[in-house]
């Protein structure tokens, strides 16, 4: 499965099928075109949602991870790589 698929069945296993149809391996797709903005963000919403909402599916090496993450999106440095390797943590949790 490609990382924008991987993507897309992460905010629908966290957030929910939207109510409004919503293609959001589009937004990896986009991201991986030098426009990281709207990925970025909605990953970063995710940092924070799963520290508050669904801590309870990680263990203590899994909420590193996230904080790990969510630092390095504070600083904005943030590489490609960041954002696969993050989504893949994602993905293998929440699927």
């Amino acid at each position: 499965m490609d990382t924008a698929m991987r993507f897309e069945e992460v905010i629908k296993s966290i957030w929910g099928t939207p109510q409004i149809p919503t293609y959001f391996a589009g937004y990896y797709d986009s991201a991986s075109a030098g426009k990281e903005s709207n990925l970025r963000a909605i990953l970063f919403t995710l940092c924070i949602y799963e520290t508050n909402y669904g801590r309870d599916k990680y263990d203590e090496s899994g909420l590193e991870t996230i904080r790990t993450y969510q630092n390095i999106a504070d600083k904005g440095e943030l590489t490609h790589n960041d954002d696969v390797k993050f989504i893949v943590f994602l993905h293998e949790h929440n699927h």
